[in-house]
C-alpha cells in the first residue's frame, strides 16, 4: 500500500497523528495442509500426490509503519514521542474496559482496531543547516526531529 498521507492512532485519551513515509500492509492467511494417502510402492512412478489443502480463512492483518514525527501547534515532537510510547505501554487502560485497550488506527478513509507490537523511535538530528544563510535556516524548521517505526496487528482481545 502506497502512503496517502498522515495515520492518527488513538488509544483511550491519547492520540498521535504521523507523517507517513511508508506503510506495509500485510495479509496472510493460515492454511492447514493435510498429507495425501501414501502410494503403494508399484504405483510411484505416477509421480507425487497433491496434498490436501483445508482454507480456514484464518486472516492476520499487520501493518509496518514508517513515519516522521514533527511538531504541531499543540504538541512538540518530544510530546508526540511521549504519546506513542504511553500507547505501547498501555496507556493507563485496564484490558477489561472495552474497546480502549485496542489502538484505533486510522489511515486513509479506512478505519483499523489493532494492537501495537512493536514501537522504534529513532531521534536525529533537527540542527543540519550547512550555511548561515537565514532562507536556508527557515527550510529546516519543520524537519523531523523523530523518525518511528510501529508493528500494528489487527485482531480482537481475548479478555
Amino acid at each position: 500500500m502506497a502512503p496517502t498521507g498522515n495515520i492518527t492512532l488513538s488509544k483511550g485519551t491519547h492520540t498521535v497523528t504521523l507523517q507517513t513515509v511508508e506503510v506495509d500492509d500485510n495479509y496472510s492467511n493460515k492454511v492447514n495442509e493435510k498429507l495425501p494417502t501414501l502410494r503403494e510402492p508399484q504405483a510411484q512412478s505416477l509421480g507425487p500426490r497433491d496434498k490436501i489443502v483445508i482454507d480456514l480463512l484464518d486472516i492476520t492483518h499487520e501493518m509496518l509503519v514508517r513515519g516522521e514525527i514533527t511538531p504541531t501547534s499543540t504538541q512538540t515532537a518530544e510530546d508526540v514521542r511521549d504519546e506513542l510510547i504511553t500507547m505501547m505501554k498501555g496507556a493507563g487502560v485496564d484490558s477489561g474496559s472495552g474497546q480502549n485497550m485496542y489502538i484505533t488506527v486510522t489511515y486513509g478513509t479506512n478505519t483499523y482496531t489493532m494492537f501495537m507490537t512493536k514501537l522504534a523511535v529513532k531521534e536525529k538530528s533537527t540542527d543540519f543547516s550547512p550555511t548561515s544563510d537565514a532562507q536556508e535556516k527557515s527550510d529546516y524548521q519543520g524537519s523531523s526531529k523523530y523518525t518511528v517505526q510501529i508493528t500494528l496487528f489487527e485482531g480482537v482481545s481475548a479478555v
